[in-house]
């Protein structure tokens, strides 16, 4: 029962997320809240309910289970269906450490502590 549970969140979380990023990818009608310029719209509104519910799951899940075991595991595996989700579904290029390199408030890392550099590493 508490892998079922576990089943349920995840697919909950991922539902959301994917949810929410095609709702943000439509020029349907949406509601805007004018302060912070954010859209709503009912594709996205379906993955914010989603992720509601998936965190309800999860404050389940963690009173049943090692926290120090649960949280790891289920983040990996979020990130990792994710990550395939985004691959599969929105047809996003996968690379090593290219994706992480090019974001320009990550440049500066380049040479410092990532092992793709030519550079020598500090210790």
């Amino acid at each position: 029962m508490n892998y079922f549970l576990c089943i349920i969140y995840l697919l909950f979380s991922v539902s959301g997320l994917i949810f929410m990023k095609l709702g943000s990818n439509q020029s349907l009608n949406y509601f805007t809240i004018p302060f912070i310029q954010f859209r709503i719209t009912w594709i996205s509104a379906i993955g914010y309910a989603c992720y509601i519910i998936s965190f309800l799951f999860y404050t389940i899940i963690i009173s049943k289970f090692e926290l120090s075991v649960i949280v790891p595991v289920l983040g990996g595996l979020v990130n990792v269906i994710v990550l395939l989700a985004a691959f599969f579904i929105f047809k996003e290029t996968l690379n090593s450490t290219k994706h992480i390199v090019e974001e320009p408030h990550l440049k500066k890392l380049k040479g410092e502590f990532l092992p793709c550099s030519n550079r020598p590493h500090r210790l």
